[in-house]
């Protein structure tokens, strides 16, 4: 009764009711199974697709304003075409000066992270060896900086290495 029901409903929604015979019930099978192939590459497109796009444009990671955690600095970053630029801020009895110029760009397939410190007529570059991570043997001070991405909007910037290093935690206001 209740199928008789649901097919008198079905006729006056689509005008008309093909009843699967019992020798189509393969190809209704099979074309279940073959959505469901195809939902599935699609879902794994996708998933390849996104990692292609997080490695090959991950600049966007930083675009934003981050705050260190205890006040005294900020880093806002912005899209500019294929450069991302950057200014760190000094925030000082209240007042907010610009203290650095930054930039991230890829010169011959490898980004380049490069700073200019105060009145600093110039850029000093440092090269990316690893994700996030730049180097620079030749400067003083620092030879390296790295970048860690937090789960929640937090960023960790750790700045030269062995004990002469220091880290700073940015976050991100949501």
């Amino acid at each position: 009764m209740a199928a008789d029901a649901f097919m008198k409903r079905k006729l006056a929604i689509f005008g008309s009711v093909h009843k699967v015979e019992p020798e189509c019930n393969v190809h209704v099978m099979n074309k279940k199974r073959t959505n469901y192939m195809n939902r599935s590459l699609l879902i794994f497109g996708a998933l390849v697709g996104m990692a292609a796009c997080t490695s090959e444009d991950k600049n966007t990671s930083l675009v934003g304003c981050w705050t260190r955690d205890d006040g005294k600095s900020i880093e806002c970053w912005e899209q500019k075409g294929d450069t991302l630029e950057g200014h760190g801020l000094q925030v000082m009895h209240g007042d907010t000066s610009a203290f650095e110029d930054l930039k991230l760009y890829e010169r011959e397939g490898v980004r380049v992270y490069a700073t200019r410190v105060g009145q600093n007529a110039e850029y000093i570059e440092f090269t990316e060896t690893e994700p996030w991570v730049f180097v620079n043997p030749e400067h003083d001070f620092p030879k390296r900086i790295e970048y860690t991405f937090g789960e929640k909007n937090d960023l960790l910037v750790r700045v030269g290495e062995g004990e002469a290093a220091f880290t700073w935690r940015f976050v991100k206001p949501e």
